[in-house]
């Protein structure tokens, strides 16, 4: 009875080791990051034109909606962060780039008159469109100036998320000490599960709130952003 040769090739389905970034993966990681960054801030430019037009089309919001969304967040940014380093207010740093945006960018009514939101629905699209212009250009504005407030907003709460991580990390490295001199069992699963929820954590509540339609207290997406970074770097 013939003998089955003796298979010496390495199993396929063996785990392979992980790869080490080489040195032009770390001097361009800046860079990809950097793209990450501005491609998300991009996606939600977008969205929010998006959303603020279909409302200006279709009647749901006012021709000056984003107008009332930037005072509001600028009443937000006013509440939430009262000095920076340099010495002012965030508030009277923003009033001043908005001013300077308002002078610069926004362009002044159409002459022949405010129409209202209602009436597009009853008129042709493109000559309501056109007789409007101002008003969807203005909005395009006043979105920029949104996202640039809620940005210095996501820049200035990034300390409390850093300090946040820190917090978990340590109550995380305690919880397991006291697993394992109690004879606890630590499960690998639930381990790469929260490590791989981490990011989404990190960007999901800023991109949320970026995009987000209309005004909106910071403390509503970011708070319960901060407590999920703080559960899933806990349980990792």
């Amino acid at each position: 009875m013939a003998r089955k040769p003796k298979n010496n090739a390495p199993n396929a389905n063996a785990q392979q080791p992980p790869r080490k970034r080489g040195l032009f993966g770390l001097i361009f990681l800046p860079f990809s990051m950097v793209f990450v960054v501005a491609s998300y801030l991009a996606g939600s430019v977008i969205v929010s034109i998006v959303l603020e037009w279909g409302g200006m089309l279709f009647g749901l919001c006012d021709y000056d909606h984003a107008a009332h969304v930037l005072e509001q967040e600028f009443a937000y940014l006013g509440d939430n962060f009262t000095m920076t380093l340099f010495g002012i207010s965030a508030e009277e740093a923003a009033l001043r780039v908005i001013h300077f945006f308002q002078g610069n960018l926004v362009a002044p009514p159409p002459a022949q008159g405010h129409v209202s939101p209602q009436e597009l629905l009853s008129m042709r699209f493109w000559s309501q469109l056109t007789a409007n212009w101002p008003y969807y250009r203005n909005a395009v504005v006043y979105v920029l100036m949104v996202t640039g407030i809620r940005c210095v907003i996501i820049f200035l709460s990034s300390a409390l998320f850093v300090l946040v991580g820190i917090v978990a990390a340590i109550d995380g490295l305690h919880l397991r000490e006291l697993r394992k001199v109690s004879g606890g069992i630590e499960h690998a699963g639930v381990y790469h599960h929260a490590k791989a929820m981490v990011p989404y954590a990190v960007w999901l509540s800023p991109i949320l709130y970026l995009a987000w339609p209309s005004a909106i207290n910071p403390n509503v997406i970011l708070l319960p952003g901060m407590a999920a970074f703080y559960l899933v770097v806990l349980v990792s």
